[in-house]
This record gives structure tokens, sequence and C-alpha cells, in this order.
């Protein structure tokens, strides 16, 4: 077992990207002082009686360049992830309620030949991107069907895909 980081310019005939439902770490965007290296500094005003904060527009600019920062940090990682398998690459992502979550990216989707960048910055984790390009996949059908949203456009693909969605026994 290792992680993608230390995987870096290595290959192996098989890898396992677990965790994939895991979404995305925005804690330190709750901060009330925001720093990002070319979009500078934005700060919350406080109410001097209520102690209350407000988010201010420079703030929600700062945040929106540190968001788009570790998106495109999370694609470059997973890219590295997904390019480390030789013969066959496993993806496994734990969603409670996968109908009703698939359904929500389908709504996302748009009948173009690209995702809109709303729909990749508002993906709620990894898992979110690579599902997106299954329920377009044309090994996708049984995502359609839980997503009950047979209008999606089908890309081309080179390859198929197995795509295998695994209930819990019920008790």
């Amino acid at each position: 077992i290792q992680s993608i980081h230390h995987s870096k310019g290595l290959e192996f005939p098989v890898v396992i990207l677990a965790g994939l439902g895991k979404g995305f770490n925005d804690e330190s965007l709750k901060e009330p002082i925001l720093l990002h290296p070319q979009a500078g500094i934005g700060m919350a005003r406080q109410d001097p009686e209520t102690g209350h904060r407000f988010p201010t527009l420079p703030q929600i600019g700062v945040r929106l360049a540190i968001r788009n920062s570790q998106r495109t940090e999370e694609m470059r990682v997973l890219y590295v992830a997904m390019t480390r398998a030789r013969e066959k690459l496993c993806m496994v992502a734990t969603l409670p309620s996968a109908a009703d979550h698939l359904a929500g990216l389908a709504a996302e989707l748009e009948h173009q030949n690209t995702f809109s960048p709303y729909a990749v910055m508002n993906a709620h984790g990894i898992g979110d991107w690579i599902l997106m390009a299954a329920l377009r996949h044309p090994s996708g059908q049984e995502l359609r069907r839980l997503a009950e949203d047979e209008s999606i456009s089908v890309r081309p693909a080179d390859y198929p895909w197995k795509i295998e969605v695994v209930t819990p026994p019920s008790n």
C-alpha cells in the first residue's frame, strides 16, 4: 500500500484508488483571513457590537482563487494516481445514497462535449469527477439507470469500463 504522492514515476500492474466518495477538504476556506499568492489577502468584516463576521468581496475572491488552486492540484494528483496502472485500474467510491448522488451529478451534466466549469468546481470530491465521466461513458448504463436519467449524452470511448454497483445486504 502506497500513497499517491509516493508513487510518482512508478508503475504497478494493478492500482486500486479507494476512498473516492470522500469530499474535498475545504476547511481552510472558512478562515476569517485568507491569503493567496496571486489574489492577495481577503478578510471578513466583523460587527463590533455583535461579533458576527460577514464575508467581504475581497474575501470571496480570494476564497475562489484558493479553491481553484486546490482543485487544480487535486486534478494533478488524480492524474498521477490513474497513470500508475499498467494493466488494471480499480476505483472505489462509497456513497450513502448512490441513486440520489448520481441523480444530482446527472443534473449537473450538460449536453456538450465537455463538462461545465461549474460542474467541475462544484464537485463534492474526486469521485464526482470520475462518476461524471462514467455517467457519460458507454459502459455507464447502470449508473444512468440509477440516476434515472437516460437522456445523458454518451460520449464515444476507446475502451470499455467494467462498472459495478454493489449494494450492502439488507439486515
